[in-house]
């Protein structure tokens, strides 16, 4: 009977065979994957040193997500907008304490005044908001064409349209009247302001705090009493006195004053020399609508 015979692996073989498995398995790594697999990311803060925690989690190190521990108003107080801003927005790098992140407005908002109206973006803008308009209106007031009435609420552009470099200051922005109501000026017809040649200084009618109604206080001192005295609340336009269209130089007492009995009127005045039922003659004997 034969039998096989099994004949022992050579020694060399054999640790061969085995060192094969056993790198196979992952037992042993290269020295060079080892070190690699072993090693921590390197540090990409630089030499900005803070507890990992006040950013990263235990249970994910990316995205990172920054505690409200973290008081960041030892550097730069984060309000309004700058809240949502992420960090990358201020800091080019992730080594904070290395890349000099500025904190004026103009490295961050491109300044469309470019440089005319100074720097400090803070005199009209606000973190909460960059256009705050109540903001601005509150520092139009220190200079010398203050906001009030209707002016406060004035978009800045109807006055101050965007124009080239040199053209953006206060200084150059007229603050007469006509320069922004000439249409109003022109298109009134009652009374018709053009044909009367009024002048062209609104604030001798208008005021800011309200357009309308107007009034003409000097009419009282200067021709005759219609704000005061008897004729006060007498009368609702200028037609009801100025019957031709334009010509503020006529005017009639007759209109309201017409008597059904111009003899008692007559009568009246039978005292008086050289008088006459006109308009011209009632002025010239009562220029403060009173009697004499």
């Amino acid at each position: 009977m034969n039998r096989s015979i099994v004949r022992p692996a050579r020694p060399v073989q054999a640790a061969l065979a085995l060192a094969a498995v056993i790198i196979a398995a992952g037992v042993f790594a290269p020295p060079a994957r080892a070190a690699a697999a072993s090693a921590e990311p390197p540090y990409p803060h630089g030499k900005y040193v803070e507890e990992c925690s006040l950013c990263h989690g235990a249970t994910g190190w990316r995205p990172a997500q920054v505690s409200p521990k973290f008081d960041h108003a030892k550097f730069f107080r984060l309000e309004g907008a700058h809240k949502t801003a992420s960090c990358s927005a201020c800091h080019q790098s992730l080594k904070f304490a290395e890349d000099n992140a500025k904190v004026d407005c103009v490295a961050c908002h491109m300044d469309v005044h470019d440089g005319e109206l100074g720097s400090d973006c803070a005199r009209c803008h606000t973190a909460r908001s960059f256009i705050d308009p109540m903001r601005m209106r509150r520092a139009h007031n220190l200079t010398r064409f203050p906001l009030v009435g209707a002016h406060f609420a004035a978009d800045c552009d109807s006055c101050h349209p965007l124009q080239a470099q040199g053209h953006l200051r206060y200084v150059n922005t007229r603050t007469d009247c006509v320069d922004c109501h000439l249409n109003d000026y022109l298109a009134t017809t009652n009374p018709d302001h053009q044909a009367g040649m009024f002048p062209q200084d609104c604030t001798q009618c208008h005021f800011q705090m309200s357009w309308m109604p107007a009034r003409y206080p000097a009419h009282d001192p200067l021709f005759f009493p219609i704000y005061s005295g008897t004729h006060r609340g007498k009368w609702s336009s200028c037609s009801d006195c100025h019957y031709q269209t334009g010509v503020y130089t006529t005017f009639s007492c007759i209109l309201c004053h017409a008597h059904n009995d111009a003899t008692k009127t007559a009568n009246q005045h039978s005292g008086v020399a050289g008088y006459t039922y006109t308009s011209d003659a009632c002025y010239s004997c009562h220029p403060d609508g009173k009697k004499p």
